[in-house]
């Protein structure tokens, strides 16, 4: 606990200590805000193990800093939800693409001795 790593957005960045971390189920990170805003929120990204895959959730909240930073970043979250959402189609397509193209690779190649 305590590490901090820094996502890049462009040339924004955005440092995020992990405040609690169980592997392939939850973490718990404390995000500052990018400028212009000012303080932190809390984010909770739980990982769920179903039938046809992995369900991920992710909550924001725990809102620290100046009232004018919090509603910003209230509007924000519209937009973030809108890109989390087309991030993660556009990873689910490409994981899907990419491991159809190796099982059809390894299916189709004849493993000689």
């Amino acid at each position: 606990m305590g590490s901090v790593y820094q996502c890049y957005h462009g040339d924004r960045v955005t440092p995020q200590t992990i405040l609690e971390w169980e592997p392939f189920t939850k973490v718990v990170t404390e995000d500052m805000l990018p400028k212009p805003m000012k303080g932190s929120g809390l984010v909770v990204t739980h990982l769920e193990e179903t039938p046809t895959g992995t369900h991920l959730t992710r909550q924001w909240g725990g809102f620290r800093g100046p009232r004018w930073s919090e509603a910003l970043f209230r509007i924000g979250l519209v937009f973030i939800k809108k890109m989390a959402t087309q991030s993660l189609a556009n990873f689910v397509e490409a994981t899907t693409t990419d491991h159809t193209q190796r099982s059809e690779t390894e299916t189709a190649t004849p493993v000689t001795h």
